[in-house]
C-alpha cells in the first residue's frame, strides 16, 4: 500500500494463535473501538493473508495451549522467514506471552525484527490491551477513518427496507458500518430520497438475522449508470449502542469471510520450521536449542 493509503486507510491488524481469554478479551475491545483487527487460528494460512495486506500489523502468541501449533523454535523460524520475503518483511510485527524467560525473550528481541513490540501479559489482559492500543496508536493503525466499513459480496441477502406513502423499497446493499449504509435504487425511485431529510423506521436485513429497525438520515445520492443510483443513508445520532453492536458484528463477519476467501485460494504453508531452514537454524545454533528445552 502506498504510504499516502495508510495514513488515509490506516492498517489492518492480525492475530494469530491467541488463547480463549486474550482472545476474547482483545478481539472484542479493539473492534469495539473501530480498529479492524482480524483471527487467524491456523499458522499455515497466515502467510497467505499477509501476504495480500504487507502493511498490515500481526500479533503472535507464542505460548503453549490447546490452539498452539508450533513451540518456541519453530515460531521463531515460522518469524524470521518474513526477513527475506519482499512481501513479509514489511509486516510489522509484535509478540504477545504470558511466560517467556528473560533469556528468550531477549533472544527475539535481538534476532527479529520486532516493530510491533514484546507484549507481556501480567495479571489479566488488561495491561497487555492498553500496550497494544499504544502501538497500534503510533503506527497509525486507524488512519483517518473513523468507522470499519465492509462491502457486501454480490451473493450477500443483506438489504434494507423502507416503506414511504405506501411504496415499499427493497434496496441491496453495497457496504456498511456503525455509521452508515450505501445500497442501491432504481434511478426511477430517486425522487422519493432527497438529501438531509429523516427516514423512520428503515429495516437492515443482515444475513440470516431479524430485521434490525432504525432511523436514518439520507446523506447523499451518486448516480452509477443509467438505470440506477448509490443512496447513502446515515444512522442517527441517538441510534442505540445495541444496534451499533448488531451492526459491527456483521461488518467483521464479513471481513472475517472476506479474509477466509483471501486464504483458501492460495496453498497452505508446508514449511516444517523445525527443519528444511539451514540458515535460520544455524543462526540461532546451540543457543536455538538450549532455549528450546527451557521453553
Amino acid at each position: 500500500m502506498n504510504p499516502n493509503n495508510v495514513s488515509i486507510l490506516g492498517r489492518k491488524i492480525f492475530f494469530l494463535n491467541l488463547s480463549t481469554d486474550v482472545k476474547e478479551r482483545i478481539i472484542s475491545v479493539l473492534r469495539e473501538e473501530e480498529y479492524e483487527v482480524y483471527f487467524l487460528d491456523n499458522y499455515r494460512y497466515a502467510k497467505n493473508a499477509l501476504r495480500e495486506y504487507p502493511d498490515s500489523i500481526f500479533f503472535l502468541q507464542i505460548d503453549d495451549h490447546s490452539q498452539n501449533e508450533l513451540d518456541t523454535i519453530q515460531w521463531f523460524n515460522f518469524l524470521n522467514s518474513f526477513i527475506e520475503d519482499e512481501n513479509l518483511c514489511t509486516i510489522l510485527i509484535g509478540i504477545i506471552s504470558k511466560r517467556m524467560p528473560t533469556n528468550v525473550r531477549s533472544y527475539f528481541m535481538l534476532k527479529l525484527p520486532l516493530a510491533a513490540g514484546m507484549l507481556t501479559i501480567r495479571n489479566g489482559t488488561e495491561s497487555v490491551l492498553e500496550n497494544i492500543k499504544e502501538v497500534l496508536k503510533i503506527n497509525g493503525a486507524k488512519g483517518r477513518r473513523q468507522y470499519v466499513r465492509a462491502h457486501c459480496p454480490r451473493e450477500s441477502t443483506d438489504c434494507v427496507q423502507y416503506e414511504l406513502l405506501g411504496v415499499k423499497f427493497d434496496m441491496k446493499m453495497n457496504d456498511l458500518s456503525c455509521a452508515g449504509i450505501s445500497c442501491t435504487i432504481s434511478n426511477e425511485t430517486v425522487s422519493f430520497f432527497q438529501p438531509n431529510t429523516v427516514l423512520k423506521g428503515v429495516n437492515l436485513y443482515l444475513g440470516r438475522n431479524n430485521p434490525i429497525k432504525c432511523n436514518c438520515a439520507v446523506f447523499g445520492i451518486k448516480p452509477i449508470d443509467e438505470k440506477y443510483s448509490l443512496l447513502v443513508l446515515l444512522l442517527l445520532p441517538t441510534t442505540a449502542e445495541s444496534t451499533k453492536s448488531l451492526i459491527r458484528s456483521h461488518v467483521y463477519d464479513l471481513l472475517q469471510t472476506s479474509l477466509e476467501t483471501v486464504i483458501f485460494k492460495n496453498p497452505l504453508d508446508e514449511t516444517e520450521y523445525s527443519k528444511d531452514l539451514p540458515k535460520a537454524v544455524s543462526e540461532i545454533d546451540e543457543e536455538a536449542f538450549l532455549l528450546e528445552e527451557i521453553d
